[in-house]
């Protein structure tokens, strides 16, 4: 596969790094491989001490350097989205549980940083409104096998 495009960032959500369905499994191999040789960057979504423990070690042991959002404190603008995002995510909900919360702090990182794919098996709040997220927020929610069919066209085509 020939590179054809400008650098793609990937951010990955925790819940991804170990896929219980052997597809899912070969596709985050598949982004691990494109990661090594440069073709894509894989980043850790919202990298908390957690999730980093939770990384295979060959991610966690170069993505130290990469943290986007460890504890940042955010500006009044950057409130606002958080909010929005809140009501896009979760329509009418005032309080939500703590991984709520992760989940839309991951996708205001990965519009923040304009990144390109976030990567997730997230099904019942991410993957479920994948299009939303995209036509509200221009940012595409993929489980690792769209990811890797995704580039593989953008590098072809």
């Amino acid at each position: 596969m020939k590179n054809k495009l400008r650098h793609i960032s990937i951010m990955i959500d925790s819940c991804a790094f170990y896929p219980p369905i052997a597809d899912e499994k070969q596709a985050m191999e598949r982004l691990w491989e494109l990661d090594a040789q440069g073709i894509i960057q894989l980043e850790i979504a919202e990298a908390t001490d957690e999730e980093m423990m939770n990384a295979p070690p060959r991610f966690r042991d170069r993505v130290n350097s990469r943290f986007y959002s460890r504890d940042m404190a955010d500006t009044s603008e950057e409130q606002k989205r958080i909010s929005e995002i809140q009501k896009i995510l979760f329509p009418g909900k005032m309080q939500l549980a703590d991984n709520d919360k992760v989940d839309v702090r991951n996708i205001f990182v990965a519009t923040k940083y304009a990144i390109d794919f976030f990567v997730t098996f997230d099904k019942k709040h991410l993957i479920s409104k994948a299009e939303l997220i995209k036509n509200d927020l221009n940012v595409q929610v993929l489980t690792p096998i769209q990811c890797v069919d995704r580039i593989s066209q953008l590098l072809i085509g």
